[in-house]
């Protein structure tokens, strides 16, 4: 899990530095021009769009990322919920433009990711949790012998 685990900071790394500068751009040319965004867009200003993904797709990105670096007992959560609100973001987009752009295809497809890799590692920290304490140390399925207390040198009734 290790490994899914620095996979999934990774994500949430390219993520992040990903909204950041699509929230400059968008803040910096509130008319969309810079990011090829429909001129049949509903909206006229986009930079509300570029700070909504600074804030929540930027900073909560590089929060779940520290979050899961330092194995914070939620941070399965932080990933999944980056994983929704990217996919609900895409979606919404989709819905209000009618039309699919490459980069929707790239980050829906890590929306999944993210959402898919948060779950497996929260059902394996959940199957951690409920194993036997004898089966921690030696793994699930191998049989565990208790040494008895009786030694061959020590004779019985003394």
């Amino acid at each position: 899990m290790k490994t899914v685990r620095q996979f999934c900071i990774a994500l949430l790394i390219v993520m992040a530095i990903a909204a950041f500068i699509g929230g400059y751009m968008l803040i910096s040319d509130p008319s969309g021009r810079s990011l090829q965004l429909y001129d049949s867009a509903p909206f006229k200003d986009f930079s509300p769009h570029g700070w909504i993904l600074i804030v929540i797709f930027g900073l909560g990105g590089i929060i779940s990322a520290v979050v899961t670096r330092q194995r914070n007992r939620a941070y399965p959560f932080f990933i999944m919920a980056e994983g929704v609100l990217l996919l609900l973001w895409l979606i919404t987009g989709f819905i209000l433009f009618q039309q699919i752009q490459f980069f929707q295809v790239i980050f829906g497809l890590l929306a999944i990711a993210l959402l898919l890799l948060g779950n497996l590692i929260r059902k394996d920290l959940q199957n951690k949790e409920y194993q036997h304490p004898s089966y921690a140390e030696t793994g699930v399925g191998e049989n565990v012998h208790k040494k008895s207390h009786y030694h061959k040198h020590r004779r019985r009734g003394h």
